[in-house]
């Protein structure tokens, strides 16, 4: 119960950020994102549920051939890093994450970070380093929490599957 709350207010504050910063009113109408970690990869969590049946609005994905912590993880799409949260504080269970607008309706959060290499107002190019996966934040290991939101023609936005975004890799398991 206190996760879910804080889990809320963090959505409310990303959404309020994002209702202030995006200076465009595209509804969101498709399009393909590159895979946010490079490498071998798996999945340990998915969207919209973990397995015990609690909600968990992104992905979890964890390297498969090198050690997790500290690999690097990149922008699925460009756009503009809106919020940087790199103190390595709770941060609502996200730890140390960001978020980056890309100005076509939907913003990607990439959490759970050891260190990040972006500040807000920051502009990134698809593919570029964000940071380095971690375990800040309520994690039980190293991995990267990635999430896609969508802005509606209704003006609202929702967290929706990630895979439904992304390119995956074939190998990833």
């Amino acid at each position: 119960e206190e996760y879910a709350a804080m889990a809320k207010k963090i959505q409310e504050e990303i959404l309020e950020i994002y209702r202030s910063l995006n200076s465009s009113d595209t509804e969101y109408v498709g399009g393909e994102m590159m895979w946010p970690v490079p490498g071998a990869t798996k999945l340990t969590a998915t969207y919209p549920s973990y397995s015990d049946g609690s909600a968990h609005w992104g992905i979890d994905i964890v390297r498969t051939d090198v050690t997790t912590k500290g690999s690097p993880f990149r922008a699925a799409q460009g756009g503009e890093v809106i919020i940087a949260m790199n103190d390595g504080g709770w941060n609502y269970g996200f730890g140390n994450y960001c978020v980056v607008d890309h100005g076509d309706g939907r913003q990607t959060l990439y959490a759970h970070s050891s260190s990040l290499s972006v500040s807000q107002g920051d502009i990134v190019k698809k593919g570029q380093q964000l940071g380095l996966m971690g375990s800040t934040g309520n994690s039980t290991g190293p991995h990267l929490h990635f999430e896609v939101r969508v802005k509606k023609a209704d003006g609202s936005v929702s967290r929706e599957n990630p895979l439904n975004h992304v390119k995956k890799p074939s190998y990833v398991i």
